[in-house]
């Protein structure tokens, strides 16, 4: 009797081998898991996830911007001498207002908001009103829908009660001299 799948019989090759292959397919695959799981658990172990740092919402002074830890890695930028000084000559008999929309979350702020604080904290006659919104830029939404927010931060600058500019993100040149030139040009 000459069955194919006899010791020596070229069926009986061709089975073994489709078998042996399937055999090595399924352990090659349950090695390459293996290495996957064993991989993600030593990272994960190697390198836990920060701790979330609590968002600033609403409306906070500078003391809270500055003792949040998002805000303590970066310094407050000394500031331009002609800039200061046109900024001064704004002030003059105006009353100058600064709305400052940010996001404790945000880089850009956590970069640009140390250094209107030091500005602002030359200048100790111009209204300061600090602002904290969330990753989606809706709260508090008294706020972002008042000043239409739609990048962070964002400096609202107003003379004498008016909207005169606003400098998104970051200043062209630096914050006084921008904002010297928003209130020179609202004359």
């Amino acid at each position: 009797m000459n069955l194919p799948m006899q010791l020596g019989s070229p069926g009986f090759c061709h089975y073994k081998s489709i078998h042996v292959q399937r055999i090595c397919a399924n352990i090659c695959g349950v090695l390459m898991l293996s290495i996957a799981l064993c991989t993600q658990a030593f990272a994960a172990d190697d390198h836990p996830e920060p701790a979330a740092r609590p968002l600033l919402i609403g409306e906070v002074s500078a003391e809270q911007i500055l003792a949040h830890p998002a805000f303590s890695p970066y310094r407050q930028d000394t500031l331009d001498a002609a800039a200061h000084e046109a900024l001064l000559r704004q002030r003059g008999a105006h009353t100058i207002e600064w709305v400052l929309l940010f996001g404790s979350w945000c880089h850009d702020s956590q970069r640009e908001v140390p250094q209107i604080l030091a500005l602002a904290n030359q200048h100790p006659t111009i209204a300061l009103t600090a602002i904290a919104v969330d990753e989606q830029k809706r709260a508090p939404a008294e706020f972002t829908e008042r000043y239409k927010l739609k990048y962070t931060p964002t400096l609202i600058v107003f003379k004498d009660g008016v909207e005169v500019g606003r400098i998104i993100e970051r200043p062209d040149t630096n914050w006084a001299a921008d904002i010297a030139a928003k209130l020179d040009a609202a004359h």
